[in-house]
């Protein structure tokens, strides 16, 4: 069992760079040993006077904020190998599955060769861009989020709600940028393929791949639940590990897209009509081919789920 100094030492040294943890872990030992001892000479119980010694000091993420220095940099030697190791990962995936489906599109639309193969290093290109600067973005905020840390005083932070030192699911930071530009990246495909979906029709007109009635109304409530999704990540990687009202937050927000995507599913009002009849014209198919609102549903359903119960399973473990 780990003693609240060394939960507290634990938590602020966590939040510093490697090179500087170790010092700062033996500066910050002393410092509370020395202020527990002065308050038990005075005839304090010893466990009072370690929880109000830490009280004094503050919030970890504050006191850490004081031992850092603010950035010079945009992603600073921390972060960069997990900034570059993301995006080789993002590029190796999206990239080249984006430059088949664009290949696949424009060959079912009977398109030259050389179209193709234009049309295919175009979009992939621009995706490229956005996946570069939509990740940057995800680290230069993740690198200043721990220069703010010194403004985050909390005079009335209780120390039991220290995590443990061990037998505890942390938050790192590659996991909570992972999952930012995972969502960053939705949220960027749903206005990409609304301005400059790759299917066209015979006149040249671009064809959205989701219904553009859904810009009414329902599209912003879709990027509203994935914008909370964001905020829970951030949430996450502020509080260091999942806890209940976490992954409470985290399954309804699932349960909330799943509810919107498959009522919008089964009422045949996700899909843009158009891009199946613009597909068919383009193949010179004799019917127009149709999606099977289940097959959406199910596949949103098992990612909701899985990580509704990964987030709940996460926080059972760090209660």
């Amino acid at each position: 069992m780990t003693t609240l100094t060394e939960r507290y030492v634990w938590d602020v040294v966590r939040r510093l760079p490697e090179k500087q943890r170790g010092d700062i872990a033996a500066e910050l030992t002393v410092a509370i040993t020395d202020m527990v001892d002065a308050r038990t000479d005075a005839g304090q119980p010893h466990a009072d006077a370690e929880r109000a010694a830490l009280v004094e000091l503050g919030e970890p993420r504050a006191l850490a904020g004081k031992y850092r220095d603010r950035p010079q940099y945009l992603i600073g030697p921390e972060l960069f190998p997990d900034y570059v190791r993301l995006l080789r990962l993002l590029a190796s995936i999206v990239l080249p599955v984006i430059a088949i489906v664009i290949v696949a599109i424009k060959l079912v639309e009977d398109e030259p060769i050389a179209s193709v193969l234009g049309s295919a290093i175009g979009v992939t290109i621009e995706v490229a861009v956005q996946l570069v600067f939509w990740v940057t973005l995800v680290f230069a905020i993740i690198e200043r989020s721990g220069g703010q840390e010194d403004v985050l005083e909390h005079e009335d932070w209780d120390p039991d709600s220290l995590p443990a030192t061990t037998g505890t699911t942390t938050i790192s930071r590659g996991e909570t940028v992972a999952g930012m530009a995972f969502i960053l990246v939705a949220i960027g495909f749903l206005f990409w393929q609304h301005l400059r979906s790759p299917v066209s029709t015979l006149d040249d007109a671009r064809v959205p791949m989701l219904s553009p009635e859904l810009w009414n109304g329902w599209m912003q409530v879709i990027i509203a639940i994935l914008v909370l999704s964001l905020a829970i990540e951030i949430a996450k990687y502020v509080r260091g590990q999942w806890n209940y009202p976490i992954a409470i937050a985290n399954t309804a927000a699932n349960v909330a897209f799943l509810a919107v995507i498959g009522w919008l599913a089964s009422a045949e009002m996700l899909i843009n009509p158009e891009l199946l009849v613009t597909i068919a014209e383009r193949a010179q198919w004799d019917s127009v081919p149709t999606i099977n609102p289940w097959l959406i549903i199910l596949v949103v359903a098992a990612i909701a789920i899985w990580d509704s119960v990964d987030g709940l399973r996460k926080a059972r473990a760090t209660a």
